[in-house]
């Protein structure tokens, strides 16, 4: 019975939460504004766990407390074309749609 409870628990709470990966990807462009960063990709949309109204972007906040971490590395990735892999959790208004947004970032090797 616990471990049913427990299975449960957990089912719930990942679809409350969701956050997860949105693929792995190469960046095409990067839009930086006073507020945000734009992250693009020419392949395919990124995926959209939380079903934002547009896939073809990531939004990364300058007040994540790993802006600067991040952005290094965003600018990094783009220029090396090396894939990075990320992970997002909720949606984001600019300009009158949602954007998935970005919590996390990794490298990609295949």
């Amino acid at each position: 019975m616990k471990r049913k409870l427990l299975i449960l628990c957990a089912l719930l709470s990942a679809s409350a939460f969701g956050a997860g990966s949105s693929g792995t990807k190469l960046i095409s462009e990067l839009y930086v504004t006073p507020a945000d960063v734009l992250v693009k990709t020419a392949e395919n949309d990124w995926d959209n766990p939380d079903s934002c109204d547009l896939s073809n972007s990531l939004v990364l906040l300058k007040t994540h407390d790993s802006y600067d971490t991040m952005i290094a590395f965003l600018l990094s990735a783009q220029a090396r074309k090396v894939k990075i892999r990320t992970w997002v959790t909720g949606c984001h208004e600019r300009a009158g749609k949602t954007y998935p947004l970005i919590y996390g970032l990794s490298s990609y090797t295949e």
